[in-house]
């Protein structure tokens, strides 16, 4: 990263800490990080070319703070833990960056990410739409648990997420033994 796109980061996240991305302008922007605005076009293509960037970025670094992807499989109460534990880490920035009109942004892109990493490791997932929907209501019940809980009491709210989310497992798994005819429903 050149120190030009270090001083459009900087002063994006500093801006943005302040104002709703729609409300931001490029001009804006360069003044505070003092370069010029065609400096900022040789990196970026607008204001929403960067705070792109900066998103994906965001939550690559959310995903690489969870070890196995594929723990998900594995061990959902850990994988919740991990999940919210990478939040935990990141809140400040994004609660920045995923402010206003980009709230649901983050775990619409969590999942992407995610379902991506465990297609890579599990190929026969990528059509099991039992399994998506299950990785979807994790992912997204993580994040929101968090969100609202945050500021409250956080440790009871991963805590809660990690065991809703072993037990909705358990409980799929079982049903979908049930569907296949190894195991008697149990509902």
């Amino acid at each position: 990263m050149t120190k030009a796109q270090r001083a459009i980061l900087n002063a994006f996240i500093e801006i943005r800490s302040k104002k709703d991305l729609e409300n931001m302008t490029v001009v804006e922007l360069c003044k505070k990080a003092d370069v010029n605005k065609s400096t900022f076009y040789v990196y970026y293509q607008d204001i929403y070319e960067l705070s792109s960037r900066i998103e994906d970025e965001l939550v690559d670094s959310l995903i690489d703070a969870i070890s196995i992807p594929g723990e998900v499989e594995v061990n959902v109460a850990d994988f919740t833990m991990l999940l919210c534990q990478s939040f935990e880490a990141k809140k400040n920035l994004i609660n920045i960056v995923f402010s206003g009109n980009r709230i649901n942004v983050l775990p619409w892109k969590m999942e992407k990410a995610i379902k991506n990493m465990i297609y890579n490791i599990y190929p026969e997932y990528k059509d099991d739409l039992a399994r998506n929907i299950l990785h979807s209501y994790i992912i997204y019940g993580c994040y929101y648990t968090y969100m609202q809980y945050q500021d409250k009491d956080k440790e009871l709210a991963i805590a809660m997420a990690a065991k809703l989310s072993e037990k909705l497992t358990a409980s799929s798994d079982e049903k979908a033994r049930a569907l296949s005819g190894e195991a008697d429903c149990p509902i």
